[in-house]
């Protein structure tokens, strides 16, 4: 069965699409077949990261609304990711309008996307807040989440909500991502350590991305993260824990002093 993982966190800006797009690239590397869906209806950006806004066609929503079969909406490459992406101008509620999604009509979507695919494992890229991530939690109920949070205090106190809601709401493996990591800052004490920011969010730890302008620029321009970025390494670490390997928090980073950014 594919292996379902919510990105999930209650304030926008928090590197969820970031996350999202880093963890499925290197588990593609690893070997493993994976769907990225976006189901951030509110403000998708992962076609625009991958160089797809002219691709896609067609999205979740056309699956979910019988207009198109999930064969034709997905776009894959040839390693192994596999790709639909969220509509524009819809939302998810029960409610019956003609631009709405019912949380019957989502989930009928991905299970028709997941038996088309096979994937090993499932990324699900969520909007801020916690509507979506419930209603997947809901339909879901073998679904794990990983929440994340940058440098800032707000941003931290925001994975920790969404962390409650999740395992109020039946998620039992919860994890914290925490992107965009200033280590320069940490080093110099402007900013919180790594430490710190688990305690003010109170989740266990999957992995910690540092700021890269490349991957930045890399999303801007909708091109491949290069794979030797210290970004692309963290997330190939992420992967790998998520996968059960044993790996360190900064393993194959050089030049971190781990016990001054901790």
């Amino acid at each position: 069965m594919a292996r379902k993982i919510i990105v999930a966190s209650s304030k926008g800006g928090a590197g969820k699409s970031t996350a999202s797009l880093g963890i499925a690239s290197a588990l593609v590397e690893k070997g493993k077949k994976v769907l990225l869906c976006d189901l951030d209806f509110e403000n998708k950006c992962l076609e625009f990261f991958m160089g797809l806004e002219e691709v896609s066609l067609y999205n979740i929503a056309d699956v979910a609304k019988g207009l198109v079969s999930a064969d034709k909406a997905v776009i894959r490459n040839e390693k192994g990711l596999s790709f639909i992406t969220a509509p524009t101008g819809y939302t998810v509620s029960a409610g019956r309008k003609e631009k709405n999604v019912t949380p019957a009509e989502l989930a009928y979507a991905i299970k028709e996307v997941i038996k088309c695919e096979e994937p090993d494992y499932v990324i699900f890229d969520t909007a801020a807040g916690h509507s979506i991530p419930v209603i997947l939690a809901s339909k879901f109920r073998d679904a794990h989440a990983i929440v994340t949070a940058s440098h800032q205090p707000a941003s931290c106190r925001g994975a920790q909500r969404a962390a409650e809601y999740l395992e109020e709401n039946g998620v039992k493996n919860v994890r914290l991502v925490i992107t965009g990591y200033e280590f320069d800052e940490a080093w110099h004490k402007v900013r919180s350590g790594i430490i710190e920011i688990i305690d003010s969010s109170s989740v266990q730890l999957l992995g910690v991305v540092p700021y890269d302008r490349v991957l930045m620029l890399s999303h801007e321009r909708g091109t491949v993260v290069p794979k030797n970025s210290i970004s692309s390494i963290a997330f190939s670490n992420i992967a790998s824990r998520l996968d059960g390997d044993n790996v360190r928090l900064f393993d194959g980073m050089k030049n971190i002093k781990r016990n001054r950014i901790l």
